[in-house]
């Protein structure tokens, strides 16, 4: 029986959100940045503000479903973030 090497795949994904305004999505960043620190080996996320645009990279070699976990748990946090802001 011959045993199969198994290859680590990147998957990334890049995601960029318009917001009405610059300081909202400076401000989603900063709310965003406690949560980017001690990933899993395997998991990298980048983020940078520009305009009023937000642009989250996400690159991944643990396969699809933590990418999938990872984009969905960003997400909620901009959800929570930006209803947060919009608030004050």
């Amino acid at each position: 029986m011959t045993k199969m090497k198994s290859e680590i795949i990147e998957i990334s994904s890049t995601v960029e959100i318009e917001c009405s305004t610059s300081k909202i999505a400076n401000s989603i960043k900063a709310a965003l940045q406690p949560d980017n620190l001690n990933f899993p080996k395997g998991l990298s996320i980048q983020m940078l503000s520009y305009d009023n645009k937000l642009l989250i990279k996400i690159g991944c070699s643990s396969g699809m479903a933590t990418l999938i976990s990872t984009l969905d748990e960003i997400l909620e946090h901009i959800r929570i973030a930006e209803a947060a802001i919009c608030n004050d």
